[in-house]
């Protein structure tokens, strides 16, 4: 038989306050892993297509905390490739005074 949850056991995640300086941080932490592609030019001319998704957690001075592959790419090389491409562009630029620790945590979308 199925069970419905009850409200007491239902946890609804918030999301986080998000400022425009934090949009802005972000956006540079993006421009900056995207420069890096054009210096891991043996992966550009590899001919290679796929997307790779990885999850990057930051420590409070921009210092790459952890970097998880959420969704591998269809060949190894890319996926090694956008690991590396994100760990190049580090150290990045520390998150704004206040930030909410949880936007410290950037989900990674490169495609190939």
């Amino acid at each position: 038989a199925a069970r419905v949850a009850s409200p007491e056991n239902v946890i609804v995640a918030l999301a986080p306050p998000i400022r425009v300086e934090d949009i802005r941080w972000n956006r540079r932490v993006g421009d900056r892993i995207e420069a890096q592609l054009t210096r891991t030019s043996a992966l550009a001319r590899s001919g290679l297509h796929g997307s790779v998704r990885l999850m990057l957690f930051l420590a409070p001075d921009g210092r790459i905390q952890d970097l998880r592959v959420i969704d591998p790419g269809p060949y190894g090389m890319l996926t090694l490739g956008a690991q590396a491409q994100v760990r190049a562009a580090a150290p990045f630029p520390p998150p704004p005074a206040g930030m909410d620790p949880r936007l410290r945590r950037i989900p990674v979308n490169l495609h190939y």
